[in-house]
């Protein structure tokens, strides 16, 4: 039976086909926006549970959010280390960090920190940095450029888009064209690889801070001005500090503090405007491939009709009919389903170009329960008609049998 009913849809291929690609741009369409838009959320949330203030030079608190957590925006400009060391004496707070976008590697943000930065994520080869020009690498870094442990490697200057407020380009004249090139005095050496995180940490590499300093001094003795970050994070853990931090650093007229939640929230208000427009585009687009699905449904089962009668006046009975025309339902919808899922992996990869840049990195394998529920229901939707059609067919047979 499964045999004949291969061939009933091949003798229908027109049908077949445009009934196929309706259900396949339904069900795509829903899973992607399922997909994308929590996995943007996800790493939103992520990003904003590891630290409580950021502190940078004056200007635009979502550019100092972006270029801090997520590496995928320009950096405000510099502020002296020595406020590191003021918050670090305190001793009331949990963390504070160091953070400097100073160089690039082919495209990837090199980020000066301290090995604490990266106390919550795995090393999966290898060791944190612990000297000078000593680098750990993420994911997509070591796997997009084969980097092992040990390679050597040389950065650009300046952040990956040679942003005029990088570290690096505050210690030189851009008009000498030696430092809009590499540092090739100053290679790095690969001590760790980090595992796939699904973050901006996959899509960065990692160093000390006094190597993002000593790459772009050439005396071999850094001075404090030299000593400089473009930003400082801090996990207060003591909602009293924080205060008192964020008021005395905001009543600073060069410099400003944050509290990413804050910031998020602002941010994700205006994602979450953008997604209800996408969401509303996405419908119009789901209910006409559904109509034009339910078009396809009833001329099939018009062919269908003209078989099923030939099939009855055969003598077979209705179980053998009802199989027939079930099996062409279930391999119609197999098929729809295996395509629109490669699709959806297709469609969040380049997704996930785009969303890389601003930080924000999609897992291609993640699929969310409600992905599935939603595909369930089109399915059903769509493929009700058939059901109707084997009901009102079973009616009938129970009629002729009277």
């Amino acid at each position: 039976m499964l045999k004949y009913a291969l061939k009933s849809m091949w003798a229908r291929k027109s049908t077949t086909i445009l009934f196929t690609i309706a259900l396949i741009v339904a069900l795509t369409i829903s899973m992607v926006a399922v997909n994308i838009s929590s996995q943007i959320s996800e790493g939103f949330i992520r990003a904003d549970r590891e630290y409580d203030i950021i502190i940078g030079p004056n200007g635009s608190e979502t550019q100092l959010l972006m270029s801090t957590l997520f590496f995928a925006d320009l950096p405000l400009g510099v502020i002296s280390h020595d406020y590191v060391t003021e918050l670090e004496s305190r001793g009331d707070l949990e963390i504070v960090l160091p953070f400097a976008l100073g160089d690039s590697y082919r495209g990837n943000n090199l980020v000066g920190t301290n090995p604490e930065f990266l106390r919550n994520k795995t090393i999966v080869e290898g060791n944190s940095f612990t000297s000078p020009f000593e680098v750990v690498v993420g994911y997509n870094v070591a796997k997009n450029h084969n980097l092992q442990i040990g390679d050597e490697l040389i950065t650009s200057h300046g952040v990956a888009d040679h942003s005029i407020n990088s570290l690096a380009c505050l210690f030189h004249d851009h008009d000498d064209e030696e430092y809009l090139d590499s540092h090739d005095n100053t290679p790095y050496k690969v001590v760790g690889i980090l595992g796939r995180d699904n973050s901006a940490y996959d899509n960065a590499l990692y160093t000390s801070i006094e190597s993002i300093w000593l790459a772009h001094n050439h005396t071999g003795a850094l001075t404090p001005e030299e000593e400089l970050v473009t930003a400082i994070i801090i996990r207060s853990g003591n909602q009293s500090a924080a205060r008192e931090i964020t008021s005395d650093f905001n009543s600073k007229p060069e410099y400003q503090a944050v509290h990413p939640t804050s910031v998020m929230r602002k941010l994700t208000t205006n994602i979450d405007l953008s997604k209800q427009v996408a969401f509303l585009l996405c419908s119009i687009i789901l209910v006409l491939a559904f109509i034009i699905v339910c078009i396809m449904t009833m001329l099939m089962l018009d062919s269908l009709n003209k078989e099923v009668r030939t099939l009855r006046f055969l003598g077979l009975n209705r179980g053998i009919i009802s199989k027939y025309v079930v099996y062409q339902v279930l391999l119609l919808g197999l098929f729809s389903t295996i395509l629109s899922r490669l699709l959806t992996i297709g469609v969040v990869y380049v997704a996930n170009m785009l969303s890389s840049t601003m930080g924000i990195v999609l897992d291609l394998g993640k699929v969310y329960y409600l992905e599935y529920i939603i595909g369930l229901v089109i399915l059903a939707l769509c493929l009700s008609p058939v059901f109707i059609y084997l009901n009102k067919m079973y009616k009938e047979a129970l009629s002729n049998e009277k």
